[in-house]
C-alpha cells in the first residue's frame, strides 16, 4: 500500500546521514559492546567512523525505536511473536530478534566497574560451571575473559589473547590445533559467562570494608519521630512566593535537606510538576495550611492523610513509564510537594510510605474481624 511505502521511505531518510557502509559497520561493532548506551565511543571507534557522539546517539535511537515498532507489529494477539523480523537501517536490513538479543547479553557487561583499575581488579564469586577443556581454566580466567570482552568487544579475540594483563595467551591454542580452548570455545564460553553474569557476582570488590566503629551507632528514628519535632517546634507556615533571582542564589548556596538545588532551580520542572499535581491541589493547600488549633497528634494524622492522596496521584502519574522515569520524576515531585511544608522530602516520602502500611495493615485486620 502507498502509506507502507511512504513508512520505509521515512525511516530511511532518517538515517541518510550515514553510507551504507558506516551503518553496516556501526551495527557489527554494536554486537560486540555493551551497555551500548555508554559505549558509543568505543562503538564508534571500533567502527572506525568519524562521527560525533550525539550522532551516534541519534542513530543509536533510531535503532532502538525501529526494533520496538517491529517487535510491537510482529507480536500477535496470543501474545507470541513472529519469526524473521527485520528492520530496515538506512537502506540495510537487520534481523530484530538477533539485534535484541545480542543487546540484552552484553548489558550485562554493566555489573563491570567503568574505571580501568577497579575492572582489572573485579572478579567473578560465584562457581561457575566446568570447561572440560584441556587446560587449566577456572574462576581467575573467566573473570579475564569477561574484561578481555568489555575493552575490547565481543569476538576481538585476538586483541583479547594478545592482551599481556588478561594473561591468557598461554591458556589459548591456536586456531589450527585440536586442542581446547580455541577461538571459537572462547566465544562459548562469554556467552554463557555474559547470560548468567548477573548470578555470579553478588557484590563489589573494589570497594574497601568499612571499619567498625567503637562508639554505638545512633537509633534510627522513626519518620513518625523526626515529623513530630517539626510539629513540636511549631514552625511557620510554608509561604510561597515568585521565584525571585534573589531566592534562588539563597537556595543555590543553602539547599534545604532532601531538596536538590538543580530541582528547586528549574522553572521547567517546576512547571510540569505542578501540571502533573494539579489533581491533587486542594490537597496541597491543606497540608500547607494545617489547623492551628489541632495538636501534634492530630496534626500528624492530618498529615499521613493528605500524603496519602499525594503520593497516591504521585504513583499515578509514574504508571506506564520507564525506570529512569520513575526514579527521576518521583524525586522531582516529592521535592515540588515539599514546597508546601517545612518538612524535606525524605522525610515526607518516609512519612508517606509508613502511612500505606499502616493503612493496608489496617485494613487486613479489618477484613479479619468480618471473618469472624
Amino acid at each position: 500500500p502507498p502509506s507502507h511505502k511512504k513508512r520505509r521511505s521515512e525511516e530511511f531518510d532518517e538515517a541518510e546521514v550515514f553510507t551504507k557502509s558506516e551503518i553496516r559497520k556501526f551495527i557489527k561493532s554494536f554486537r560486540k559492546f555493551g551497555p551500548s548506551a555508554k559505549r558509543l565511543k568505543d562503538i564508534g571507534r571500533d567502527a572506525g567512523m568519524s562521527a560525533s557522539v550525539p550522532e551516534l546517539e541519534a542513530l543509536l535511537d533510531i535503532l532502538h525505536r525501529k526494533c520496538s515498532e517491529a517487535e510491537a507489529y510482529a507480536t500477535n494477539h496470543d501474545g507470541t511473536q513472529k519469526k524473521n523480523t527485520s528492520i530496515l537501517l538506512g537502506g540495510c536490513s537487520f534481523s530484530t530478534s538477533q539485534l535484541t538479543q545480542r543487546e540484552n547479553l552484553l548489558n550485562n557487561l554493566g555489573h563491570l566497574p567503568e574505571k580501568p583499575k577497579d575492572r582489572i581488579a573485579w572478579r567473578i564469586d560465584k562457581k561457575t560451571k566446568p570447561t572440560g577443556w584441556d587446560l587449566e581454566w577456572g574462576l581467575e580466567e573467566d573473570s579475564m575473559l569477561l574484561i578481555g570482552v568489555y575493552e575490547h568487544g565481543l569476538g576481538s579475540w585476538d586483541k583479547i589473547i594478545s592482551d599481556a594483563k588478561l594473561n591468557l595467551a598461554d591458556k589459548v591454542f591456536p586456531s589450527d590445533s585440536e586442542g581446547k580452548p580455541r577461538q571459537e570455545h572462547l566465544q562459548t564460553r562469554a556467552e554463557y559467562l555474559l547470560k548468567n553474569l548477573p548470578k555470579l557476582t553478588t557484590k563489589s570488590p573494589t570497594k574497601a570494608p568499612k571499619k567498625k566503629e567503637k562508639r554505638e551507632k545512633k537509633k534510627k528514628k522513626e519518620p513518625d519521630e523526626d515529623i513530630r519535632e517539626y510539629f513540636e517546634e511549631k514552625p511557620a507556615k510554608s509561604k510561597r512566593t515568585k521565584r525571585t533571582k534573589k531566592k534562588e542564589e539563597e537556595e543555590e548556596e543553602e539547599p534545604a535537606e532532601g531538596k536538590p538545588a538543580e530541582a528547586e532551580c528549574s522553572d521547567v520542572v517546576f512547571k510540569k510538576c505542578k501540571e502533573m499535581m494539579r489533581p491533587v491541589r486542594k490537597t496541597l493547600r491543606m497540608l500547607e495550611n494545617p489547623k492551628d488549633d489541632a495538636d501534634t497528634e492530630e496534626q500528624l494524622r492530618q498529615t499521613k492523610s493528605h500524603l496519602l492522596t499525594i503520593g497516591q496521584q504521585i504513583e499515578k502519574n509514574c504508571e506506564g513509564k520507564s525506570e529512569e522515569w520513575v526514579k527521576e520524576w518521583t524525586e522531582n515531585l516529592w521535592v515540588f510537594v515539599s514546597q508546601f511544608t517545612p518538612i524535606g522530602s525524605k522525610q515526607l516520602k518516609k512519612l508517606y510510605n509508613k502511612a500505606v502500611r499502616q493503612s493496608s495493615e489496617s485494613q487486613t485486620k479489618t477484613s479479619k474481624k468480618r471473618k469472624r
